[in-house]
């Protein structure tokens, strides 16, 4: 009984060991990284797609689509890289990513807001027009009783 404890335990040292069959060459990482750092046409299309699913998720009321286009939004990797510069202490890799973020945040979110204040306008010129006949017509009543027609 104690042996098998021992046994047990004894395998848990606390010393981890990597299982890597192959190391990333350093240089491949770094360009790998600097690369995932800049904004580009596929990333700016993964965005608008995401905003897409996001905005269809949320009318259709399903938390999973919305999850969805959190897995299809490309954010992960300037996030990565934004992670990677500040682990080596490289500022320009930590500007970049940050922008890159920042970008990735204020697209869709600006698309977004263009699109709804557009349909809001189109809502409230509707509502407008419809109180403005509704004024139009009680200012002729009141003005007709007071002509005495």
């Amino acid at each position: 009984m104690q042996s098998l404890f021992q046994n047990l335990f004894g395998s848990l040292s606390g010393e981890w060991k990597l299982n890597l069959e192959t190391q990333v060459p350093r240089n491949d990482l770094y360009k790998s990284r600097i690369a995932s750092s800049r904004p580009t046409l596929g990333f700016f299309l993964l965005l608008i797609c995401s905003a897409v699913i996001a905005t269809l998720g949320l009318i259709s009321n399903s938390s999973a689509v919305v999850i969805g286009a959190m897995i299809v939004a490309p954010l992960m990797d300037p996030i990565l890289s934004l992670a990677f510069g500040l682990a080596i202490s490289n500022n320009k890799l930590v500007k970049r990513s940050a922008i890159t973020v920042i970008i990735g945040v204020i697209t869709p979110s600006s698309l977004v807001a263009r699109r709804w204040a557009t349909s809001a306008s189109n809502i409230c010129s509707g509502v407008a027009a419809s109180r403005q006949s509704r004024t139009t017509s009680v200012c002729d009543t009141d003005r007709m009783m007071h002509r005495g027609d």
